[in-house]
């Protein structure tokens, strides 16, 4: 959603963006205006509880505060075009708050597009009837569904179940992501470098641990192994990580240039999350996707396969993770000769944002 707001800014459209997460440092986000709602997160991987920034659970006058806001803030703006990120596809505790803004809009502003952005592949629903009242909500308060893929790649419908009328309303923008940032990197790790990331939160430390002793197993020895930890892994874990560093393996809090690494890397592991596949899809560099599978996940392992099956990258299941499988993975990768790349859309924030300002100045898309 940054990228999309810093395009739209380029374009000379006022945006606005609500946060209901917490606060995270080094989003570029433009000229766009960002309003922080009173944050909430979830203190683990299973989602069934969010916490608010003291770390208890979230209660219902803080949602009622956030809906606030939202109502006041949306009120003030007069948007031209709203959009909701996931929802209502996902992010369905949150339900409460979003449905009375958009059954607002639709009440007293029914001439307001209403977008729907979604990532390339959803999180299948694991009941009939959450796909249901998706599509209901899709027919009563929404206009299009703005999908941040390449058709040729996946359809929506491939991940999530959806109707005929809103199969109508899906607009596909291509890819976002592998933004430059400038910044000159050493000449002497070009190609030279694997890049193990693993998102900003804590569930990605047992790739960090396998990576560590795959390291040693590498049949190129003479690679730098790059571990870059997400500002929300714990100092002490970070501390523990840093300390099995050494001449051939650098351990860093992640880097606001790491497209810029992926460019100049040899080869990538880490999750199958959208923005680093994204990042990885752009920078054009080998990879091994561990994709995140817990409690039934099924996201990111329906992103990695779609890629391996078009030799895009090597996948390695969660449950097989251990630093000899990894480094059998890693080894594959290095020795299999340069693959040509089908062509990926990848210009989606500019697509994204070429769509939104024709809603904006009343024209059809």
């Amino acid at each position: 959603m940054a990228a999309v707001a810093r395009a739209l800014s380029a374009r000379g459209i006022t945006t606005t963006i609500f946060s209901g997460g917490f606060p995270v440092s080094g989003i570029n986000y433009g000229d766009a205006e960002l309003v922080q709602l009173s944050p909430v997160r979830s203190p683990n991987a299973e989602y069934t509880t969010l916490v608010d920034e003291w770390g208890d659970e979230a209660t219902d006058l803080l949602y009622s505060c956030r809906l606030g806001q939202l109502l006041n803030f949306t009120e003030a703006r007069r948007p031209d075009v709203f959009v909701t990120e996931l929802f209502p596809f996902g992010r369905r505790r949150f339900r409460y708050e979003l449905m009375p803004v958009l059954e607002r809009l639709r009440a007293t502003r029914p001439d307001v597009p209403v977008l729907c952005s979604v990532r390339d592949i959803l999180e299948p629903p694991s009941k009939p009837e959450k796909a249901s009242g998706a599509m209901n909500r899709i027919s009563e308060f929404y206009d299009y569904i703005l999908v941040h893929g390449d058709a040729e790649y996946a359809r929506l419908e491939d991940s999530f179940p959806i109707s005929s009328e809103a199969a109508a309303k899906v607009r596909y923008s291509g890819f976002i992501g592998g933004d430059r940032s400038g910044d000159a990197l050493e000449n002497s790790t070009r190609n030279r470098e694997v890049v193990v990331s693993a998102g900003g939160g804590a569930v990605g430390l047992s790739l960090y641990e396998a990576a560590l002793g795959a390291a040693s197993l590498c049949s190129q020895p003479d690679l730098i192994w790059r571990l870059l930890i997400g500002q929300n892994v714990p100092e002490e874990a970070f501390d523990a990580l840093k300390g099995k560093s050494g001449d051939r393996i650098i351990v860093k809090r992640t880097r606001p240039d790491f497209p810029d690494l992926l460019r100049a890397a040899r080869l990538s592991i880490s999750q199958a999350g959208y923005n680093t596949v994204c990042d990885i899809l752009a920078a054009g560099c080998a990879s091994v996707l561990v994709p995140f599978s817990a409690d039934g996940e099924r996201e990111q392992t329906l992103r990695a396969m779609s890629l391996a099956n078009r030799r895009r990258a090597r996948v390695l299941h969660a449950n097989d993770l251990s630093a000899a499988s990894l480094a059998a993975c890693v080894n594959s990768a290095l020795e299999a000769a340069p693959n040509a790349f089908t062509p990926m859309q990848m210009t989606g924030a500019d697509r994204a944002a070429d769509l939104i300002a024709r809603l904006a100045r009343g024209e059809a898309v």
